[in-house]
Parts: C-alpha cells; sequence; structure tokens
C-alpha cells in the first residue's frame, strides 16, 4: 500500500499511524506509533521529511460530530487565470458554480447533493487532498504560472479559515483541480443559466 505525500513539503517519504497497541513486528518504513489513545482528532499520516502529520481520524468516521472545529459546513474556492475563471461552493444543500472559459459557454448554476453525497465530498478532501492541512507558506508552494487562488472553509463551530495564492500553489493543488472537473463538467451538462463572456 502506498502511502500519500505530504502536503506541506512534497515528500513521498510519509508512514501511517498506527494507533492502540500495535503488533510486536510491524513494518517501520510503512508505519508510525501513534499511541494507545483514538480521539477522533489524531492525525492518520506522519511525514519523515518535515516531521508534521496530516490527514484527519474525524474524517473518517471516528465520532467526527464532537470536534466541530473540524467538521466542515462549507468550501469554497476561486481561482483566475489566462484559462478563464471559476467560483465553486460546496455545502451540505448543494453546490454552487459559476464558472467563465472563454471561448466556451460559461454558466452559472447550483444543483442539490444528497446527504452520503456530501460526507463522502468532506471524507475527500480531508484525507485525500488534505485540504485541512494546505498551508500559505512560500517556501513549501509549488511554482505555477498566472494563477490566482483562494480556498476558504467554513466549520459547524462557526469558525472558518482562509487560504490565497498568487504564482504558488499547494502541493496537492493539481489533484483537487482533477477532483473538481467532475463537478464542473455535471453544471456544463446540465445547461445551467449562460453568461455572457466579455
Amino acid at each position: 500500500m502506498s502511502h500519500p505525500f505530504c502536503p506541506r513539503c512534497g515528500s513521498e517519504d510519509t508512514r501511517e499511524y498506527l494507533y492502540g497497541y500495535p503488533p510486536r513486528q510491524y513494518d517501520k518504513e510503512k508505519y508510525v506509533l501513534g499511541g494507545d489513545v483514538l480521539w477522533a482528532t489524531n492525525p492518520l499520516y506522519f511525514c519523515v521529511n518535515c516531521e508534521k502529520h496530516f490527514g484527519l481520524m474525524a474524517a473518517e468516521g471516528h465520532k467526527p460530530h464532537h470536534h466541530s472545529q473540524y467538521t466542515i459546513k462549507w468550501i469554497s474556492f476561486k481561482e483566475k487565470s489566462k484559462e478563464g475563471s471559476m467560483e465553486i461552493s460546496f455545502m451540505e444543500e448543494g453546490i454552487e458554480a459559476k464558472v467563465i472559459l472563454p471561448p466556451q459557454k460559461a454558466y452559472e448554476d447550483f444543483y442539490t447533493l444528497g446527504r452520503e453525497e456530501w460526507l463522502h465530498i468532506r471524507l475527500q478532501v480531508v484525507n485525500e487532498l488534505f485540504l485541512l492541512d494546505w498551508e500559505e507558506d512560500p517556501a513549501i508552494l509549488v511554482e505555477s504560472e498566472d494563477v490566482e487562488w483562494e480556498l476558504c472553509i467554513g466549520f459547524v463551530d462557526d469558525t472558518n479559515s482562509k487560504l490565497q495564492g498568487d504564482g504558488r500553489v499547494p502541493h496537492y493543488y493539481s489533484a483537487f483541480k482533477e477532483w473538481l472537473k467532475p463537478y464542473i463538467d455535471r453544471g456544463i451538462h446540465r445547461n445551467g443559466e449562460v453568461l455572457d463572456c466579455k
């Protein structure tokens, strides 16, 4: 089993945490001990290179509602580049998108989500795309020409986090953009309200 690369430094030298009472023999190239107490706020992975941890047990179904500061209520993402611009928001009620990709059609749309799909989205952004572990530190961002972006995440305790960049992006940025494509395409195929490209 391969582990995800670190969302902070980009290193592939990562380990999965083992919690509880581990077996006497375990692969130290794949795992690191995390202690005998399992909390929803425990991380899933450890980076050997930068010695930071990432991922979140709460997203894996370990009593996430008891840790509202980590339970995502909404996600908002904006991007402007030479290809065009997009604004897309995810919430339990649905997805709102506004996309302008000249010379193609631009559209504005809203469509609903089922509860299971929303829970799946939250799991993906926390433990596959690691949005909660993204940072703005220029030293760890990747060069990307002509891109301005902003990511806001709101939590059920009414706190929120905001990250933004201009010309530099986090390590999981391209994976996040690939993940967004089906949701963007869904709006295009629904033929949402068409906007004028100017």
